[in-house]
């Protein structure tokens, strides 16, 4: 099953869906809890955003779900392209930042632009991806794989990030104390 939390055409959906696809479409927001037993039933996550998720990307990676993600932002810190997900080039019309290098995230302009323009090529780079991981089942379970075995060993697991900060907060108290 796909679980696609975001706005999608309908004509794609309508495509995959005669193709034998299961998608299940969220387009409103949804409660942690709801999210959570989402990703657990879910093959694949589908995060099209225009920012970076950090906590959606480790939720999902934590249950052993790929996410598919837009390439912006710090997405790729987060997701391996082709080992825990895929990371999709943005839109081309889309300015993500004003000159001085300022994000432009959730102004008013920006989601503007966003509403205006619509990229065929960009939703086709999405296409194209769940076409790929479609054709094979096998590589969907391998990329599933992947994505736990990835997490259990990330910095982003909760005993690796603790002992990373705890390495931190020793140092800093040693340099401290003498």
């Amino acid at each position: 099953m796909v679980v696609i939390r975001a706005w999608c055409p309908q004509s794609y959906i309508a495509k995959l869906r005669a193709l034998g696809v299961q998608i299940e479409m969220i387009e409103h927001p949804l409660a942690r809890a709801d999210a959570l037993s989402q990703l657990a039933n879910s093959d694949l996550a589908m995060l099209p955003g225009h920012s970076t998720p950090t906590m959606a990307f480790i939720e999902a990676m934590s249950r052993s779900v790929p996410v598919i993600a837009n390439d912006v932002w710090a997405n790729s810190e987060y997701l391996i392209d082709g080992k825990t997900g895929f990371l999709i080039p943005p839109a081309r019309r889309v300015q993500y930042f004003d000159s001085d290098l300022t994000p432009l995230w959730y102004r008013p302009d920006f989601t503007h632009s966003l509403i205006a323009s619509v990229d065929s090529d960009y939703l086709k780079r999405h296409l194209r991806v769940l076409e790929y991981l479609l054709e094979d089942e096998n590589l969907l379970l391998s990329l599933k794989e992947e994505t736990g075995r990835y997490f259990a060993r990330s910095p982003f697991e909760i005993s690796s990030r603790n002992r990373e900060l705890g390495l931190l907060l020793d140092k800093a108290l040693n340099q401290f104390v003498t």
